[in-house]
């Protein structure tokens, strides 16, 4: 999915959800419990959801990013 700002999102089988700028330098990443095949999708209200192999569905808030990176990573 794209959002607004034109970050890109994608999920990956290195079990983390990728956060990409437009010309595709990593912005941040967050951290799940196993796989994420399934394609992330954006609310109204901005969240980020997807689903995991961990049988986990992640609601991602894209304005924490920064404190994602700050800490090295989401957990």
């Amino acid at each position: 999915v794209q959002l607004a700002d034109g970050t890109v999102v994608i999920g990956s089988y290195d079990k983390h959800v990728y956060f990409l700028n437009p010309d595709g330098t990593l912005k941040s990443r967050y951290k799940t419990g196993d796989w994420v095949t399934s394609s992330p999708v954006q609310l109204a209200d901005g969240t980020v959801v997807v689903g995991s192999y961990d049988k986990h569905v992640y609601f991602i808030d894209p304005a924490q990013m920064d404190e994602w990176n700050a800490a090295g990573g989401a957990p």
